[in-house]
C-alpha cells in the first residue's frame, strides 16, 4: 500500500519529497502482463469484453480507460460517436468524448469487472485491465503506478479474502466458511449461509427490504456456525417471513460477544422455522440475543402447525417474545418441538409468551406436541 502511495505521488506530483514508501528497503516485483491477465480471470472465471469491437457496433469508437484516484478508485471509459445509432443517453460527456464510469471501487475489488451500460449494451471491464494498459505505456512513472496497483489488489484480497460487505452486494449471497458479514443490506438481496460454514456477523444489517418478495434474512442451508461481533439485525422480508430460517435436519450454533436483533414479519419465528417449513435444531452458546417473532409462531422455535427440532441454551444473555398464540421458546400455534434444556450456566433468558398461549417455554395454543423441558437448578430465567 506503501507502495502504491508513493507511485501515486510521482505521477500527479503530490509531495514528492516525502513519499510513502520511503523507509521501505525492499524492491518490489516485477509484473507482466499475463499476471494482469492471470489476477482478473481467477477472481471472474474470465476476461474482459472486446470493448472497443462491443463500440464498433453501437455506432461509437472506443478511446481509453482511466482510473481517477479520488477518495475511492473511479473507473471511466471514454467514448466517440460515430453515428446516430450511438446513445449517449447516462453518459457524461467531456469535451468531444462521453463516458460512463463505476465508482467508489474498494482495493480489494480493483480485479473484478465492473459493469457499465453504453448505448444499450453491457460491457466488462477492471481497473487491472486499464493497469496493464498503462504497465506497457512505455512511461517508467505509469508502468510503476500500475505495478503497484497490482500488487496493492493482491494484498488487499489476501487481507479481505473474506470480508464481506452487505452494502456492495450486487445480487444474492451465499457466505461461505470464515466470512465476516458487515455493513447494511441494501435492496432485496437473498443471504444464504453454506452448509458447515462457521460465519461471523459483525455490526450487520439484513432488515433493509422493500417488501417486493418473501422470504428469510437469513437461510441456512445445513448446519451452520454463527458468531456474532459488535451489534447485528436480521429481518424476514414479508408478512410471513422468518428472521434466520434453520432448515429441519440442520443445526444453528450461535456463539460471541456480539448482540444479535432477530425479527419475524407479522407472521413468522426470529429463529427457527418458516413459512410450510420445519426447523431443525438452535443451538445459543453465548452472546445477546433478543429475538422478536410474529403472530402463531415462536420467536425461537417453530412455525404455526410445523415442527422444530431441540433447543439448547448453554450461555449468553437471551430475550424471546412472539405473537399472538406462540410460545416465546419452543411451539408455535398447533406446532410442535423438541426437547429445551436451558443450562445454569447461562447469563438470563427471558421468555415472553404470546397472547393466549398456555407457555412462555414449550407449547404454544393447541400444539401437538413438545419434548421434554429441563431447566437447570440456578439457571436465570424468567416467564412471563
Amino acid at each position: 500500500m506503501l507502495s502504491y502511495g508513493a507511485k501515486a505521488q510521482t505521477v500527479f506530483g503530490i509531495n514528492t519529497g516525502d513519499l510513502a514508501d520511503k523507509e521501505l528497503s525492499y524492491v518490489m516485483q516485477d509484473v507482466s502482463s499475463a499476471d494482469f491477465d492471470n489476477a482478473i480471470i481467477a477472481a471472474n472465471g474470465g476476461g474482459a469484453d472486446d470493448i472497443a469491437a462491443k463500440a464498433a457496433e453501437f455506432g461509437a469508437s472506443f478511446k481509453s480507460p482511466s482510473l481517477v484516484f479520488l477518495s475511492e478508485n473511479t473507473l471511466r471509459l471514454y467514448f466517440a460517436k460515430e453515428n446516430d445509432s450511438f446513445s449517449t443517453d447516462g453518459l457524461t460527456k467531456w469535451n468531444d468524448y462521453f463516458y460512463a464510469q463505476s465508482e467508489s471501487i474498494p482495493a480489494a475489488q480493483l480485479d473484478d469487472l465492473q459493469e457499465f451500460t453504453v448505448s444499450g449494451t453491457t460491457l466488462r471491464y477492471s481497473a487491472l485491465d486499464y493497469a496493464r494498459a498503462l504497465a506497457t505505456s512505455g512511461n517508467s512513472n505509469n508502468e510503476a503506478l500500475a505495478k503497484a496497483l497490482y500488487w496493492y489488489n493482491q494484498a488487499a484480497n489476501e487481507f479481505f479474502t473474506n470480508f464481506v460487505d452487505l452494502g456492495l452486494l450486487k445480487g444474492n449471497y451465499t457466505a461461505k466458511d470464515g466470512d465476516i458479514i458487515s455493513g447494511r443490506l441494501s435492496g432485496d438481496k437473498v443471504i444464504t449461509i453454506a452448509a458447515g460454514a462457521t460465519v461471523t456477523l459483525k455490526n450487520a444489517d439484513i432488515t433493509a427490504f422493500p417488501g417486493t418478495s418473501r422470504h428469510a434474512g437469513i437461510t441456512l442451508l445445513g448446519d451452520a456456525n454463527l458468531l456474532l461481533e459488535g451489534t447485528n439485525a436480521v429481518k424476514g422480508s414479508g408478512n410471513y417471513s422468518t428472521g434466520i430460517y434453520v432448515p429441519q435436519g440442520s443445526t444453528i450454533t450461535i456463539d460471541g460477544t456480539g448482540s444479535l436483533t432477530a425479527s419475524s414479519g407479522w407472521y413468522g419465528c426470529a429463529i427457527g422455522g418458516d413459512l410450510n417449513m420445519n426447523a431443525g435444531n438452535i443451538v445459543i452458546n453465548g452472546g445477546t440475543i433478543t429475538a422478536n417473532g410474529g403472530n402463531w409462531c415462536a420467536a425461537i422455535g417453530s412455525f404455526l402447525e410445523k415442527s422444530c427440532g431441540d433447543i439448547t441454551i448453554n450461555g449468553g444473555t437471551v430475550t424471546a417474545s412472539t405473537g399472538t398464540y406462540g410460545a416465546a421458546i419452543g411451539c408455535g400455534y398447533k406446532g410442535s418441538c423438541g426437547n429445551i434444556l436451558i443450562k445454569n450456566t447461562v447469563t438470563q433468558v427471558t421468555a415472553r409468551r404470546g397472547e393466549e398461549s398456555p407457555s412462555a417455554i414449550g407449547k404454544g395454543r393447541e400444539s401437538v406436541s413438545c419434548g421434554t423441558i429441563t431447566i437447570e437448578d440456578g439457571a436465570n430465567v424468567s416467564r412471563y
